[in-house]
């Protein structure tokens, strides 16, 4: 399908922005999810080991992403679900097979995990007041791993 803007455009601009869309179009994992995959396996084999909750959660900027990482969890064979509300949240905790939480910015506002080892920030953090909602609030001194990806 032509995107509209692309639809407006003639000669060499339109050829090259079909062209740029063609090839995003092909795009089916970024080098960004496929270091998160590799990483969350290894990370989950040590928690397996220390006999820890082989937990994460992991937050995203918008529900896009959201959907997008859902899918690629649910299809390398991790347990996972997004967050809607505290019963999934709820669900999350006290179920030990479900593995990974998937929530929005907006989820993270007030999100207790302080019994969750591992934090993703997936998306860059561009307000300064998700830092503290988004793997820092509830922390006790239990260790926690917090990765930020850029």
């Amino acid at each position: 399908m032509i995107s509209p803007a692309i639809q407006r455009t003639y000669g060499l601009e339109k050829a090259a922005l079909l062209h740029i869309q063609k090839l995003a179009s092909e795009i089916k994992i970024n080098s960004k999810t496929t270091q998160l995959l590799k990483i969350l396996k290894t990370v989950f084999n040590h928690l397996k080991a220390m006999k820890v909750n082989q937990k994460a959660i992991i937050f995203v900027s918008n529900s896009t992403t959201l959907d997008v990482l859902y899918k690629l969890f649910l299809q390398d064979g991790y347990n996972t679900i997004k967050y809607k509300d505290n019963n999934s949240l709820e669900r999350f905790r006290a179920d030990a097979d479900i593995q990974i939480l998937i929530a929005t910015d907006d989820a993270a506002k007030g999100l207790d995990i302080e019994y969750c080892p591992v934090v993703v920030n997936y998306d860059m953090i561009f307000i300064i007041q998700f830092k503290w909602s988004r793997g820092f609030a509830g922390a006790t001194d239990k260790d926690r791993i917090l990765m930020c990806w850029l």
